[in-house]
């Protein structure tokens, strides 16, 4: 699909993500996200109202300063600048051990505090947690499945939807979810460990907080992982099914470029598939969905893609 070229002021800096266009103005300290399909421009007030429901809730969402109506091109939201850098193991192997300490406290807190979140009335329709699953799962073995071809990946990625669909029907308290918590959308002070903000709280809706757990768990280097399991020992009860959910996240990239027409996308998520042997002894990629690399920057203060 041809897109209507974005003109940006001088010296910004420009970022293109799995669903945004972004435009980085250092000077003015403002960042401002281009949806880049139709489905996201659809959702741009909505992804306004859960960006502010999260800072009213006292989560570290960047505030929306304004929304921008208009056709592709020009419709956008305008969000602050937030500093510091996304988490990576360059960022978090760097850190003294105080700063390591203040990290794993950091997130603990923000793990919690969406554990215990009461989600009524947040924006968006309501959906139950085990009926997002289902859904997806049936996407999953209709339209991913087949493309791994006659091949023993396919049974293992049978086995994978299945697993997260069970994960999902055995999630008891439901909190806030964020959808994709790591990489850029964590931002942090490489300096103090301190987490600064969390950015892209588009897919943010009441589930199993297993599954942002999942996505640090794919993200964080196994000493972050494991540090965060030892603060708070009620997380270790999420891990099970943390650990199903990881077992779809290939599939979904596999997905997401099938919506997104991304062929590099969809071969990405199901080249480990089409290696597997008839014993698979290994897992396929889990990389997170809703991260690719095309949304991985190395910016003093990077976009919400």
């Amino acid at each position: 699909m041809q897109r209507p070229r974005i003109v940006t002021a001088a010296g910004a800096i420009t970022r293109r993500g799995q669903r945004n266009d972004v435009v980085i103005d250092e000077s003015a300290g403002v960042v401002r996200r281009y949806p880049r399909t139709p489905a996201a421009l659809a959702e741009l007030e909505l992804s306004a109202a859960r960006a502010a429901a999260a800072h009213a809730r006292g989560l570290p969402a960047p505030v929306v300063i304004d929304v921008v109506a208009g056709p592709l091109g020009t419709a956008h939201l305008v969000l602050p600048l937030v500093g510091g850098v996304g988490l990576s193991p360059a960022v978090t192997g760097a850190l003294a051990p105080g700063g390591r300490e203040r990290l794993v406290a950091d997130l603990v807190g923000l793990l919690g505090a969406m554990r215990s979140l009461d989600a009524q009335g947040w924006p968006g329709d309501p959906i139950l947690w085990s009926e997002r699953w289902a859904t997806l799962g049936g996407r999953l073995r209709r339209e991913v499945v087949p493309l791994i071809g006659n091949h023993p990946g396919s049974h293992l990625a049978a086995g994978q939807i299945a697993g997260a669909e069970e994960a999902a029907d055995a999630a008891g308290n439901l909190g806030l979810t964020h959808g994709d918590l790591g990489g850029e959308n964590l931002h942090v002070d490489p300096g103090t460990g301190a987490l600064l903000g969390v950015l892209d709280w588009d897919d943010a809706a009441p589930g199993d907080p297993a599954v942002d757990l999942a996505a640090l768990r794919v993200h964080a280097e196994p000493w972050l992982a494991d540090a965060l399991l030892i603060a708070d020992p009620s997380l270790r009860e999420l891990v099970a099914r943390a650990e199903a959910y990881v077992g779809t996240f290939a599939l979904q990239q596999a997905l997401w470029g099938l919506d997104t027409g991304d062929v590099k996308e969809v071969d990405e998520g199901l080249a480990t598939y089409r290696c597997v042997s008839s014993s698979p002894t290994v897992t396929p990629s889990t990389s997170s969905p809703s991260a690719s690399n095309a949304d991985r920057t190395t910016e003093k203060a990077s976009p919400e893609e």
